[in-house]
């Protein structure tokens, strides 16, 4: 093989290799996102026995049934609205919240395809059902929107900046969030034009000097799916007051089992809702 053709096969694989990868990831891109997890039978039936805990459904614009748990307090009392991670049903966690934080009314609910909730995921039905689910929940619940707190995690950190744009709360707490989809993909596939191929984009950087409301930041410290820079953008860019706490020992699945994630989280609370 002579040095020209040697070239010429260099070439060759140089233009293949992001093209080819090009193609998988916009072909797979959406089950590279969303891993929906069915309801656990025997976690449903602990969530149904949970004192003030009860099953909601919510029909969406397209009739997609929406699906998860409520957590009834008096009326006035504090909220939590919980967006889960992009592999979570988020059952675990209604129960977890609603025997946590007695004082605390909670709604969480599946994404589309996920738990019990019917429906295809993406971008645009996550963020049109959130806000459907929110102005549910200040309207059925008789709670104070100044004491009103998002909570998201992981992809769920874009949900709830979404909403945080567009309803005005007291309080946001993200777990392991990051700027936006774009960029973490970028990052982690330098040689693609990730921005072209790309459909749910997830841009909570584009939103973030526009929310005034308070910021809690949890990362973790391990974290190889979203590096620390995607986290500190997306802080840097908030408008509001805003603290990050980075809990040692933990990686991306493992950040809520740190006793300090979970005291980090109960003194945000508290000061929402002393």
């Amino acid at each position: 093989m002579t040095v020209k053709s040697i070239a010429l096969l260099l070439l060759g694989l140089a233009c293949a290799v992001p093209l080819g990868l090009s193609l998988v990831l916009y072909t797979f891109q959406d089950n590279l996102i969303f891993h929906p997890r069915a309801l656990h039978p025997e976690l449903k039936e602990l969530a149904t026995k949970t004192p003030q805990m009860a099953a909601v459904q919510l029909h969406a614009s397209d009739q997609a049934l929406l699906k998860g748990w409520v957590v009834r307090r008096p009326a006035g009392s504090p909220l939590i609205l919980y967006w889960g991670g992009n592999a979570e049903e988020i059952t675990s966690f209604a129960v977890d919240a609603a025997l946590a934080w007695p004082r605390w009314s909670v709604v969480a609910i599946n994404y589309r395809g996920y738990g019990e909730s019917s429906g295809v995921p993406s971008e645009r039905a996550l963020f049109e059902d959130a806000l459907l689910v929110t102005g549910w929940a200040l309207s059925h619940l008789n709670c104070n929107q100044d004491k009103v707190v998002l909570l998201g995690r992981s992809l769920g950190s874009a949900v709830a900046v979404h909403v945080a744009a567009h309803v005005k709360v007291a309080g946001v707490v993200l777990v392991t969030p990051f700027d936006s989809m774009t960029n973490l993909a970028q990052s982690r596939y330098p040689i693609v034009p990730v921005s072209r191929l790309l459909k749910h984009q997830f841009d909570s950087l584009s939103l973030a000097a526009r929310i005034d409301a308070k910021l809690l930041a949890l990362l973790a410290s391990d974290d190889s799916i979203v590096p620390a820079k995607h986290s500190r953008a997306l802080l840097a860019a908030w408008k509001g007051a805003k603290r990050a706490i980075t809990i040692a020992n933990t990686d991306h699945n493992s950040i809520s089992e740190s006793d300090d994630y979970h005291q980090a989280l109960g003194a945000f609370l508290q000061e929402i809702a002393p």
